[in-house]
C-alpha cells in the first residue's frame, strides 16, 4: 500500500463566471492557455504536492478532464463539482481528497502560483500548524 502524499492541493475553480458573461473564469484564455492551466502546472511541478483535486462547475468537468489529459498531469487524483458558495466548493474538494498530512487550498482564478510560494507556504504550515501564503502587493 502506498503512503499518503505529504500534501494534497485543492484547486477551487467552480465559479459561475457571472461577471465574465457566463464563461467559467477557469477556462478564459491567458497567453494561449486556459487560466487554470497555470496553477495546475505549478502544483504538478511542486515536489511536496502528492495529489491535486480540481473543483469545477458541474458543467465544466468534462472540459477539466480533457485539460488534465492534454497537459499530461499525473497528480490529479480527483475532479469534482463545486457547490453554491466557495465554502461549499472547498468542502466538496476536501471530501474528494485522498488522505494526506497537509491540505493546500488555492483559488483557481489566481494563476501566478509558483513552486517557491507553495514550498514557503508548506514550510510555514509545518512550523505553525496553519498558514496563508501571500505575496506583497506592489
Amino acid at each position: 500500500m502506498e503512503a499518503p502524499p505529504e500534501a494534497t492541493a485543492i484547486l477551487v475553480a467552480a465559479g459561475a463566471g457571472q461577471r465574465m458573461g457566463g464563461v467559467p473564469k477557469a477556462f478564459i484564455p491567458l497567453l494561449g492557455r486556459p487560466l487554470i492551466a497555470y496553477s495546475l502546472l505549478a502544483l504538478e511541478q511542486a515536489p511536496a504536492i502528492g495529489a491535486i483535486v480540481l473543483v469545477l462547475p458541474a458543467e465544466a468537468l468534462a472540459r477539466g478532464r480533457a485539460l488534465v489529459h492534454e497537459l499530461g498531469l499525473t497528480k490529479v487524483a480527483a475532479l469534482c463539482a463545486g457547490g453554491a458558495t466557495r465554502r461549499d466548493s472547498v468542502r466538496a474538494g476536501l471530501q474528494a481528497s485522498p488522505p494526506s498530512r497537509w491540505t493546500l487550498v488555492h483559488d483557481g482564478a489566481r494563476p501566478c502560483l509558483t513552486a517557491d510560494l507553495i514550498a514557503r507556504g508548506l514550510e510555514a504550515v509545518q512550523s505553525t500548524g496553519a498558514a496563508v501564503a501571500a505575496v506583497p502587493l506592489a
